[in-house]
């Protein structure tokens, strides 16, 4: 997969460009999210000035009605939406289980990174000790909302 992504890569860049500028394409996947600042306590609100871009935009459609109108399980869809709109790699499979492909495996929990579990993914939001906040889509009565999640039991992946 690492290879299939570098020769996508490569088919972008410009004839005769400096192919030391892209020597570290393939390290470049496997950095992890930035750290960012929390809320201090439970249950304060989130400073979205400080949490990394996806999050920021999952935030936007809290409460909102299935934003992206497929019909059937959409917390995929929801996932791929965001991804699309912040620039990042989307899979167009809308089997949670397919969240792998678009993005690095983590060895843990990252504000900005996905969530996957067996039947469901999610956006990591922030991280409090072995808890996990995220925004999912198709979360209770159809609508994208807060999730809480033991830090266990899920894959995690960068989005790139």
């Amino acid at each position: 997969m690492k290879r299939a992504l570098l020769v996508a890569f490569m088919m972008f860049v410009p004839a005769g460009a400096n192919a030391q500028q892209y020597d570290t394409a393939q390290s470049m996947y496997l950095q992890p999210a930035p750290a960012v600042r929390t809320a201090a306590k439970v249950g304060a609100p989130m400073d979205l000035r400080s949490t990394p871009q996806i999050v920021a935009e999952a935030a936007r459609y809290i409460g909102s009605r299935n934003p992206t109108g497929f019909r059937g399980p959409w917390c995929k869809a929801f996932v791929n939406m965001i991804a699309r709109k912040t620039g990042h790699y989307v899979h167009a499979s809308l089997r949670a289980r397919d969240t792998y492909a678009m993005g690095a495996r983590l060895a843990g929990p990252t504000p900005g990174a996905f969530r996957v579990t067996r039947g469901h993914v999610s956006i990591v939001a922030r991280v409090q000790g072995h808890r996990v906040v995220a925004i999912s889509g198709n979360n209770g009565r159809g609508r994208v909302g807060w999730s809480h999640y033991s830090a266990g039991g899920a894959a995690y992946y960068a989005p790139i």
